[in-house]
């Protein structure tokens, strides 16, 4: 442990240009050390679903893996939130980490968002809590927890330029609402003890995108006067990396990554010591964004620091340390939507023969992509692991498993396995320039984030990748694929004659940040005809996209060859059709992954990659009552077979674990398996969804008079996902609704709610105390999820997108079979509040309310309820906590 630094003191005592220098990073991942003032650096980490520490996006050292927060979302479950939280640190530490890069709480908006995988839920309210629960867990450890994005990031398209336009009321009942909640739910837990972090999250990260066409780095209506004065957020604010659009003084505290783009020593010192109002408002505002930097410096100093990056020494948590909580959520998370005669879990028994269809039954499908990527500790085959699992079920060894792979489900094709020769000439035009170095790469790709040799001149080189394939076995069509972080043409050539050459030309990614943090997002294929015994030859002129001078060094570029066979896609649809009619039971795996779900874009539909919804169609509709299909996605699929499979469980991601995780499902295994709910609505179709009907809601479309960037209308205003259906009751309603889901392999009998105490109510008797009572009817554990919704007598407002129902709180239980167990549930004033723009204060209005217990937001799904009446109105404002 190192001594704390005094952040006042060392403000007095540095330069101006060292000053200039703690606002913005040293790397990707690191703060910059003042070696004069001892000041020492501190390291940060992605992420919302494991720690990767500070090294390369997509070969990091193994960490800790843990399932999609949209899983954890669906669990209900704070506790788990919390063991998430605190275990995903304690790995961070391993990894010499002081700054987690998570939560993320943006909204679930619109399931076609590549990062929705990344978030809770579509609620405020559910959100807030288990993110709230997830940063206490992370701060337990002495590490630092990051809030994300603020706010209003809902899609990635032209992300650091795309405006949210969203109504004041939106944005506070909505979007802002769970990050107030986090800070109010934190404040109400402060106690005597001394806290580092002063019982709130220690950082928050700004968004990409501009909200009301206003940079979220630069807004000082969100970051200055709500967050900081009315919240009373005392911690560090940083952009996103890359997310600045200019220096950002007045707002953000940290510029990342570094090095720095917007906040040059020179340029800086020049506007401070002309010595006007903006040079003057700017040294006020150096000094509050070096303070806040050196604060955090002290809040994490009992984890230590060291000398340099050449002294960090990364390591993982044991995997059992963390494997049962990590199986847990998984389990847990996945939400039984269907169950016709009781399909599952499966009853081992003699002579029963299981199918099991897909790709992700031999290649693991564990997350989504992006910056939420890492390398895990592990990677479970869940076929193998399904076999092994049987093996230990009474009857078990009498079952035969067999599998059929169905089809791709990958986005780019697979890459080639071989190495290939790699030339760097001087000089940026292929076929020209003197070879100054030659190296391999592995799986033919020269990887974008790796340094070139140091004979290879910055900016001014081009590279010839060459490889010869093994001659082909049958006559076939390849499918290749070309990514990379620059101009590519590929030369395929069969059997060296130049006449039967095929000229491929590829103008790859223009992004850096975007290439190294998802590479999948830019690519092209193209398709050529081999017959039996020919061989091709592959040559690759690269040209690398120039790179800043900041760059320079490590010479930022690269490439990838990928190469698969045509499938005969109907051929292997029909044979897993006639395997399926043999099988007692087939259970299909269908997933999306990392190549089609991940940061940095969005999915341009809902529908299963590639023809899996043609092969689940084709198997269900031929064995009618003996299919069952596990989702492993992050988010929603359009399901237009749903209709005729017998058992449905979203799965979701499950991280390392999933494998074990899957077995637990399917043979009932655990405490509480696919005890799930849904956390947002499932639209049937991407067009019943408000957002889903025009770009111009979702993903934004580009206006005559803003040339700065697309602007996305959030036409729903405050009626996102159940709301927006519960009001429009006429609409196509959702194939699943928000909070739906059986609830595993047991059935509850829960009653309720009862108020604790007097029905009517004002402000000093709050918060108000409810108890729900539930009762385990079946002969398994369980979990129930408690589900209390707001129900205003009389709305409270005019306004069209005023919800007429809100989830108010819920509560977990898990009574033993044949037992009850009873759940205190408290509403505070903000339960009962919205928000007045007029008056800049949150409103509770005088009159009557009900509270009903329900198992979702679907109407009659009503178990009982409870009326309470206010009896005053009063206004408040800040977090809500006196």
């Amino acid at each position: 442990m190192s001594a704390p630094i005094d952040p006042q003191a060392l403000l007095a005592q540095l330069t101006l240009e060292e000053k200039i220098q703690l606002t913005a990073g040293a790397d990707l991942w690191r703060t910059v050390a003042i070696e004069r003032l001892k000041i020492p650096y501190i390291k940060l980490t992605d992420g919302p679903i494991g720690a990767r520490g500070g090294g390369d996006f997509h070969d990091s050292t193994p960490s800790t893996l843990f399932p999609s927060p949209s899983c954890l979302g669906s669990t209900w479950d704070t506790k788990l939130a919390y063991e998430m939280g605190k275990q995903i640190a304690l790995d961070g530490i391993e990894k010499q980490c002081h700054v987690i890069l998570g939560p993320t709480i943006n909204g679930q908006r619109d399931p076609r968002a590549g990062r929705f995988f990344e978030s809770y839920s579509e609620d405020p309210t559910l959100m807030g809590f288990l993110a709230s629960h997830w940063v206490q867990g992370v701060q337990s450890c002495g590490v630092g927890a990051t809030m994300k994005h603020f706010v209003a990031n809902e899609a990635e398209y032209d992300r650091r330029n795309n405006s949210s336009d969203v109504s004041i009321e939106a944005l506070r009942e909505v979007y802002l609402e769970p990050f107030r909640i986090i800070m109010a739910d934190m404040q109400r837990k402060a106690s005597a003890h001394d806290d580092p972090f002063k019982f709130q999250p220690a950082c928050v990260m700004t968004a990409y995108n501009r909200v009301n066409g206003v940079s979220s780095s630069e807004n000082d209506a969100m970051i200055t006067d709500i967050l900081r004065k009315e919240w009373g957020f005392d911690g560090l604010v940083m952009s996103d990396w890359f997310a600045m659009h200019a220096n950002a003084f007045n707002a953000t505290d940290l510029e990342m990554p570094g090095p720095t783009i917007f906040r040059t020593i020179e340029k800086t010192i020049d506007t401070i010591k002309k010595g006007d109002e903006e040079g003057k408002k700017m040294a006020k505002d150096l000094d509050r964004c070096v303070l806040k930097v050196l604060e955090l410096v002290k809040k994490v100093h009992k984890l230590g620091y060291q000398k340099s990056v050449a002294d960090e020494v990364e390591k993982s948590v044991p995997i059992e340390q963390v494997g049962p909580a990590i199986r847990k959520i998984g389990a847990e998370g996945a939400v039984l939507l269907k169950n016709d005669n009781d399909i599952l879990p499966i009853i081992p028994k003699k002579d029963l023969k299981i199918l099991c269809v897909g790709a992700p039954w031999i290649e693991a499908v564990q997350s989504g992509g992006g910056s939420a990527n890492l390398t895990p500790q592990k990677v479970m085959q869940p076929l193998s692991t399904f076999k092994d699992a049987l093996k230990n079920e009474k009857g078990g060894q009498d079952v035969t498993v067999n599998h059929h792979n169905g089809i791709g489900i990958h986005n780019f094709v697979k890459p080639l396995e071989q190495s290939i020769k790699l030339d760097f000439l001087t000089g940026r035009q292929p076929g020209k320039g003197e070879v100054v170095a030659s190296t391999t790469g592995q799986k033919a790709t020269l990887s974008t984030m790796l340094p070139k040799p140091k004979e290879v001149p910055w900016n001014d080189y081009w590279v010839r990748g060459s490889l010869d394939l093994e001659p082909v076995k049958k006559d076939c069509q390849l499918r290749f694929g070309l990514l990379g972080l620059g101009t590519i043409t590929a030369y395929l050539t069969i059997d060296g004659d130049k006449s039967k050459q095929s000229i491929w030309n590829f103008d790859g990614e223009t992004d850096l940040f975007e290439s190294i943090v998802n590479p999948l997002r830019n690519w092209q294929e193209n398709v050529i005809t081999v017959k039996a015994g020919q061989k091709i030859q592959i040559e690759a002129h690269f040209v690398p996209r120039l790179v800043g001078k900041e760059h320079g060094d490590a010479k930022y570029g690269g490439f990838q060859i990928g190469m698969e066979e045509v499938d005969d896609e109907d051929a292997l649809i029909a044979e897993a059709v006639q395997q399926a009619k043999e099988a007692d039971l087939t259970v299909i795996m269908t997933a999306v992954g990392k190549d089609w779900e991940s940061e940095g874009f969005d999915r341009p539909t809902i529908f299963l990659p590639r023809r899996q919804d043609d092969l689940v169609n084709q198997v269900t509709k031929a064995c009618p009552g003996k299919t069952v299909i596990l989702n492993l996605t992050g988010s929603v699929v359009e399901m237009p077979w749903r209709n005729d499979a017998t058992g449905i469980v979203q799965c979701w991601y499950g991280g390392q674990e999933g494998a074990v995780s899957l077995s637990d499902i399917l043979l009932g295994r655990g405490d509480a398996p696919a005890s799930g709910r849904l956390a947002h609505v499932w639209p049937a179709r991407i067009e019943d969804h408000p957002s889903g009907v025009d770009e111009a809601y979702f993903p934004g479309t580009h206006l005559p008079n803003d040339k700065e960037g697309p602007h996305t209308e959030y036409v729903e205003g405050r009626l996102v996902g159940y709301k927006y259906y519960n009001k429009n009751k006429n609409a196509n309603q959702p194939a699943f609704h928000f909070g739906e889901g059986l609830g595993g392999y047991t059935t509850f009998a829960t009653e309720g709610p009862v108020v604790k105490g007097s029905t009517k109510i004002n402000k000093s008797s709050l918060p108000l105390s409810l108890t729900v009572k539930s009762t385990n009817k079946g002969k398994r554990s369980g979990k129930e999820v408690a589900q209390i919704y707001l129900r205003p007598h009389v709305p409270l407002s005019d306004a069209k997108d005023e919800p007429i129902q809100r989830l108010a709180g819920f509560a977990i239980l898990r009574p033993a079979p044949g037992q009850s167990e009873e759940a205190e549930i408290q509403l505070y004033q903000e339960t009962f509040s919205h928000w007045d723009e007029k008056s800049r204060s949150w409103q509770v209005k005088q009159g009557d309310y009900d509270l009903v217990l329900a198992r979702s937001a679907r109407y009659g799904e009503e178990l009982g309820k409870a009326t309470i009446t206010i009896d005053q109105s009063w206004s408040w404002t800040g977090t809500g906590v006196n």
